[in-house]
C-alpha cells in the first residue's frame, strides 16, 4: 500500500506523540558526556542497539560487532554484552536508553507478530523489554532508527501500541543479507551525519598507515644505528657537509634504527625490519603474492562487478515432455501457452528451459535444452517445440537437476527473484515418490548455491491422486499452491500471471517503497511549518532526495507488454511527477513562511497537490489490487 500524503495538515493534534515524525525530525537526544577528547564517549549507551531476541538477535549481534569496531565498545550499548554480571540490568536498560544519542530498533519479519507464552502478541504487553526501551527513548527524545532486516516491513503506527506508535512514523534503514557490507555502510553514515562528533570518533580509532622515513632539510648531524640479528649495535655519527645531513644505508639482515638530527636539533628516527632470504624462498613469495593479488581482484569481479551485470529475473522453466499417458494435444497446449507467457517477459530477464521424461535411473531422463541467457524467447520457443515426447514422468529427477542449475561456475543471483517455475502433466514420479527425499537435494543443492530459489507449480488436467502429489511437491519446496489449469484457457492465464504479472506487481513494489519514504517528509516538513518549526522545516526538506529511481521505473516499463501492466507504469511515471510537485509546493510553503509572510495561499496549494498524489495513490492501488485478484486463487 502507498503512503499518502494525507490532508491532516494544520489539524490539531493533542499531544506530540500524535504528531508525524521520521528520521531527520526526531532530536538527537542527551549527549553521552566526555572526559576526554580524545578518549570519546565514556558512556556505554551512547549507540543503544534494542532488538527482539527470537527475531533479530544475530543481527542485532553482528550490528553491535560493527560499530565496536567502528566507534568503540564504550560508545555501543547491546545488552547481552554491555551489562556486567550482578548488575542491576531494570536499572541499566533504563538508565542508558534515556541517555543514548540514538537506539537502533533491529526489526526483524517476526518482530511485531513474535508472540508470548500465552499466545499474545509480545509488543501488546507493557512488560515487553522491546517496547519498555523504545517508550523510554521516545518519552526522552531519543532519536530511533529502525534497521528492517532482509524482508521486514516497517509497521505502521495504527498497529503499534500507543507509547511506540511514533515508530510507525520513523524513517527506516535496511540491512538485507544480500547488500550488508552496503547497508552497514550507509548506516554508518547516517549516524554520523546525525551527529557528526561521531566521524571524529571514528576517524581517531581508524588504523594508522606504517611509519615513512621522512628527510629533513638543512644542515646537521645524521645519527644512524643499525642492529643485526645477533644483537650487534653499530652506531656511526656523520657531520653533513652541504647545506643537507647524509644518510648512509647500510645493508644486511637485522633490525635498522635510523635516527636523523639537523641543525635546530630536530630528531627523526625511524625503525625497520629486514631479513635476508635465499632466492628461492625470495621466489616462492613472490608467486605466493601474485596469486593472492590475482585471486582478490577474481573475487572483486565476482563481488562487485558481475552483479551490476546481473539479470532483475532468473527463471528456469522445467516442462513435462514424459510419454506416460501424454495426449499430443495436452503437450501442445502446454508448450503453445508457455511460448506465449514467454513473450511478455521482462527484456533484461535471464530465461532456461529444462524438461523431464525417460528412462528411470538414466541420466538422460532430464535436460537442459537452453542455458541462462536474456534475449533467447525464440530459443527456447524452437527447442520446446522440437522436443521429443518419450519415457516415463521423471518429475523429482528434473525438479533436483533444476535446482542444481543455478549452482553453476560464476553463476549470477538475479536482482530480484531466482526461480523455477515446473509446468506438468503429472503430480507423481513414475520412478520415484520420495519427497522427503526431494526436500533434501533441493536444499543441499541450494544451499551450495549460495543462493535463495522460489518455486512456482503449475499442473494440466491433474487427477485428485496426482494433485495430492503436487501438493506435498510443493510443500517440501516451500512453494505457495499448485496452480491447476483444466482447459488451455485457464493454463495460458496461470503462465501468463506468474511469468509476467506476479514480476510488475514486484517491481511496482519497489517502486512504492522508493517513493514513500519522501512522502512523509513531505508530510513532516509541512507540518513543522504550520507549527512554526520552520528550522525543522528546513533540515526535512534539505534531506529529501528527488526521487529518479531510474533503474526500478525501467524495469517496470520492460514488463509493461499488457494494457494493464502499461497503465501500471504509466500511474507509476505520474505517482512520481506528483510527488515532484508536492514537494515543490511545501519548497514554497517554507520559503513564504521564512519570509514572515503569511502562507494561506500556499498551504492551500500544497493541499490541492497532495490531492492531487492522493487520487494518484488511488488510481494505483485500485488497479494493483485488481491485478491480484486476477492471479491463482484471487489473490489480494
Amino acid at each position: 500500500m502507498i503512503l499518502r500524503i494525507s490532508a491532516w495538515i494544520g489539524n490539531e493534534r493533542g499531544t506530540h506523540g500524535d504528531m508525524p515524525h521520521g528520521m531527520t525530525l526526531v532530536g538527537p537526544g542527551k549527549k553521552c558526556p566526555q572526559a576526554d577528547p580524545r578518549l570519546g564517549c565514556v558512556v556505554s549507551g551512547c549507540l543503544f542497539v534494542n532488538y527482539r531476541g527470537m527475531d533479530s538477535h544475530s543481527y542485532g549481534a553482528l550490528l553491535y560487532t560493527d560499530l565496536i569496531r567502528r566507534f568503540g565498545e564504550d560508545l555501543v550499548f547491546f545488552d547481552a554484552e554491555s551489562i556486567s554480571a550482578g548488575e542491576d540490568y531494570v536499572r541499566e536498560l533504563l538508565t542508558q536508553v534515556r541517555s543514548s544519542r540514538l537506539v537502533l530498533a533491529v526489526i526483524g519479519p517476526d518482530w511485531l507478530t513474535a508472540t508470548d507464552g500465552e499466545g499474545r502478541r509480545a509488543i501488546d504487553s507493557p512488560g515487553d523489554w522491546i517496547r519498555r526501551e523504545l517508550a523510554e527513548a521516545f518519552a526522552a527524545g531519543v532519536r530511533v532508527i529502525p534497521v528492517l532486516v532482509d524482508d521486514a516491513i516497517l509497521p505502521t503506527a495504527e498497529v503499534l501500541p500507543r507509547d511506540i506508535a511514533e515508530l510507525g512514523r520513523c524513517q527506516a534503514r535496511h540491512l538485507r543479507r544480500r547488500e550488508f557490507v552496503k547497508d552497514l555502510e550507509r548506516l554508518a553514515a547516517d549516524l554520523v551525519a546525525i551527529d557528526p562528533e561521531l566521524a571524529g570518533i571514528e576517524a581517531r580509532r581508524r588504523p594508522r598507515s606504517g611509519a615513512s622515513l621522512i628527510a629533513s632539510t638543512g644542515s646537521g648531524t645524521t645519527i644512524q644505528a643499525a642492529g643485526d640479528i645477533g644483537g650487534r649495535t653499530n652506531v656511526r655519527c656523520e657531520k653533513a657537509a652541504g647545506p643537507a645531513p647524509t644518510m648512509t644505508a647500510s645493508t644486511g639482515s637485522g633490525t635498522t634504527i635510523q635516527a636523523g638530527g639537523d641543525i635546530s636539533g630536530r630528531i627523526r628516527l625511524v625503525t625497520f625490519l629486514s631479513i635476508e632470504m635465499p632466492r628461492m624462498v625470495r621466489n616462492a613469495i613472490v608467486t605466493v603474492l601474485v596469486v593472492a593479488l590475482l585471486g582478490g581482484a577474481t573475487a572483486a569481479v565476482v563481488t562487485w562487478v558481475l552483479p551490476e551485470f546481473a539479470p532483475i529475473y532468473k527463471t528456469e522453466f522445467l516442462v513435462d515432455l514424459s510419454a506416460a499417458g501424454a495426449d499430443p494435444s495436452e503437450v501442445e497446449e502446454s508448450v503453445d501457452s508457455l511460448r506465449r507467457a514467454m513473450g511478455n517477459s521482462g527484456d533484461d530477464d535471464a530465461v532456461a528451459l529444462r524438461t523431464f521424461g525417460g528412462e528411470c535411473g538414466s541420466d538422460g531422463n532430464t535436460t537442459q535444452l537452453v542455458g541462462f541467457g536474456t534475449g533467447n524467447r525464440d530459443e527456447i520457443g524452437d527447442a520446446v517445440t522440437g522436443a521429443r515426447v518419450t519415457g516415463a514422468a521423471t518429475l523429482l529427477r528434473g525438479v533436483i537437476e533444476a535446482a542444481a542449475d543455478f549452482h553453476e561456475p560464476f553463476s549470477q543471483d538475479a536482482k530480484q527473484v531466482n526461480r523455477i517455475v515446473v509446468v506438468t502433466r503429472n503430480g507423481i514420479d513414475a520412478c520415484d515418490d520420495d519427497a522427503d527425499f526431494v526436500e533434501r537435494e533441493m536444499r543441499d543443492r541450494l544451499a551450495a548455491s549460495g543462493l535463495t530459489v522460489e518455486f512456482r507449480f503449475v499442473g494440466y488436467r491433474l487427477d485428485d491422486e496426482h494433485r495430492s502429489g503436487l501438493d506435498r511437491l510443493a510443500g517440501s519446496a516451500d512453494a505457495p499452491p499448485p496452480v491447476l489449469a483444466e482447459d488451455p484457457e485457464e493454463l495460458r492465464a496461470a503462465l501468463d500471471w506468474i511469468a509476467n504479472v506476479e514480476p510488475v506487481l514486484r517491481s511496482a513494489s519497489e517502486v512504492v517503497d522508493i517513493l514513500n519514504p519522501v512522502s512523509e517528509q513531505v508530510n513532516d516538513a509541512a507540518q513543522a511549518v504550520v507549527d512554526g518549526r520552520l528550522d525543522v522545516a528546513e533540515r526535512t526538506l534539505s534531506a529529501v532526495e528527488p526521487v529518479t529511481a531510474d533503474a526500478e521505473f525501467d524495469n517496470l516499463g520492460s514488463r509493461a507488454k499488457t494494457p494493464e501492466t502499461v497503465e501500471v507504469h504509466d500511474r507509476a511515471l505520474a505517482l512520481r511527477d506528483r510527488q515532484r510537485n508536492a514537494v515543490d509546493a511545501v519548497s514554497a510553503l517554507l520559503e513564504v513562511a521564512r519570509e514572515g509572510r503569511p502562507f494561506t495561499a500556499e498551504l492551500a496549494a500544497f493541499r490541492r497537490e497532495a490531492d492531487l498524489y492522493n487520487t494518484e495513490v488511488d488510481a494505483l492501488n485500485t488497479l494493483l489490487a485488481r491485478l491480484r485478484a486476477a492471479g491463482p486463487g484471487g489473490r489480494r
